[in-house]
């Protein structure tokens, strides 16, 4: 049976010169031997998490559009299937149906109010919180 090695001592600063950039790392083998390595120290910077708002998600959609004219059904796609993207497209999604459903209601409010003197718009309005409706289910 084989053991993976296993760090003992990491990070230990090599003491010669000449390995100024390098660790000094020790690994316990599995039957007891020590091995001393020098390996390159890794001087990344640690990686900086930036929010962004609904809102800044938005704006840069916009940017990006007005830089690319010509691919405007392109860039809408690829952001709707950033996986990022998902709270953006909550956000739009109830937007859509609230939008279908303050016509509906605003609508049938408005019939009732004037004894259904404006009856002749309320197959457009109907036909408008549809098409909300439907392109909110198809996101």
């Amino acid at each position: 049976m084989r053991l993976e090695p296993v760090l003992m001592m990491a990070g230990v600063p090599c003491r010669r010169p000449s390995a100024g950039q390098k660790l000094l790392h020790a690994l316990s083998d599995y039957n007891g031997i020590i091995n001393y390595n020098l390996v390159q120290r890794i001087t990344l910077p640690n990686p900086v998490l930036i929010l962004q708002t609904i809102v800044d998600k938005i704006k840069n959609l916009l940017q990006r559009l007005n830089q690319y004219p010509g691919n405007i059904e392109y860039e809408i796609a690829i952001f709707l299937k950033d996986p990022n993207n998902a709270d953006v497209l909550q956000a739009i999604h109830g937007a859509l149906v609230g939008s279908a459903i303050a016509i509906v209601v605003g609508t049938i409010v408005e019939d009732v109010i004037t004894a259904g003197v404006g009856i002749a718009d309320d197959w457009a309005c109907f036909m408008l919180a549809y098409k909300l409706v439907r392109v909110a289910t198809v996101l």
